[in-house]
């Protein structure tokens, strides 16, 4: 019991940590993230490294685009980078090895809305390749929530994940 509520708290921490850096990056350009489009909300899982690797101050190229995310290379999210952090694809990783869940009100309506039915297959490796968290994420729930961003831990090796685990929102 007492690591879980370790690794829960940890994960709070972190959701609220990403959730700040987020903040102050579109403070900072006018927008958020890797944002690409304004016509709906964008989620990141699997794919979270965009975010991530953007906000630990990397010059990233958006790979549909070709625009720089971060050309001032500011750093708003300074993590310690671990064997497990970030994963072989520069994913951020919850306590449990599974990727957070990162969701941004692009289309600027103040809600924050996740269809159901996204189906992700995941197995995060370190660097060197040992297998540190499997899961498949399918959101049981539609999520729509009065908020501009989210980050989700989705904590556990549950094979079905539904959006109340959300350790944090702003």
């Amino acid at each position: 019991g007492a690591r879980s509520r370790a690794r829960e708290k940890q994960a709070a921490a972190e959701a609220r940590t990403i959730l700040v850096a987020i903040r102050e990056y579109r403070q900072e350009y006018g927008r958020w993230p890797a944002q690409i489009q304004a016509t709906q909300d964008t989620s990141y899982v699997i794919n979270n490294w965009i975010v991530i690797q953007t906000l630990l101050g990397s010059n990233v190229t958006h790979p549909l685009f070709g625009r720089k995310l971060n050309p001032k290379n500011k750093i708003f999210l300074p993590l310690q980078v671990s064997s497990n952090n970030p994963d072989y694809a520069g994913n951020y990783l919850d306590p449990w090895g599974i990727p957070y869940l990162i969701c941004m009100d692009e289309n600027e309506d103040n809600k924050l809305y996740i269809p159901t039915n996204f189906l992700w297959s995941y197995a995060a490796s370190n660097t060197s390749g040992r297998l540190i968290g499997e899961t498949n994420i399918l959101f049981t729930n539609t999520f729509d929530a009065p908020t501009s961003v989210g980050v989700a831990s989705m904590g556990g090796s549950s094979n079905n994940l539904p959006l109340n685990t959300w350790s944090e929102m702003w």
